[in-house]
C-alpha cells in the first residue's frame, strides 16, 4: 500500500527519526521535559471535561471523557497518548484531547496507562 504524501515528508523529515536519549538523561527528566512541553499547547474551549475511571488488569485505570457539544450520540474515539509506554499521562495530552474533541466533532476518551 502506497505511503500517505504528508506522512511519508514527516518520516522523511530527520527530526522525527526515533533516537535515544543521551546517557546522562534519566527516564523523570524525559518524562518532565516531555509533560512541560505538551502542557504548553493552548486548549480550546469544548463542551466538558469528565475524570473517569475503570478497572484494569493491574489496578485501576484513568480515563478522561471530552465532549465537545451537547449534541447526544456523537460518535467517539479512543485516545492513548503516545509515550512509548515509558513517558506521558492524561495531563500533558490535555489540549490535544479537546482540540481532538472540537475538530472531529467527537467524544474522545482517554486512557492512561501504567508506564
Amino acid at each position: 500500500m502506497p505511503v500517505d504524501p504528508c506522512f511519508a515528508a514527516l518520516l522523511a523529515d530527520k527530526r522525527s527519526e526515533l533516537r535515544p536519549p543521551p546517557p546522562h538523561v534519566t527516564v523523570a527528566d524525559m518524562r518532565a521535559g516531555n509533560k512541560a512541553y505538551l502542557a504548553a499547547t493552548p486548549r480550546v474551549a469544548i463542551e466538558s471535561v469528565r475524570d473517569l475511571d475503570m478497572p484494569g488488569p493491574a489496578g485501576r485505570l484513568a480515563l478522561r471523557v471530552y465532549r465537545p457539544s451537547a449534541t447526544p450520540n456523537l460518535p467517539a474515539t479512543l485516545f492513548c497518548h503516545g509515550g512509548g509506554v515509558v513517558l506521558g499521562d492524561l495531563d500533558p495530552h490535555d489540549s490535544i484531547c479537546h482540540q481532538l474533541a472540537r475538530s472531529a466533532n467527537r467524544v474522545v476518551v482517554a486512557v492512561d496507562y501504567r508506564l
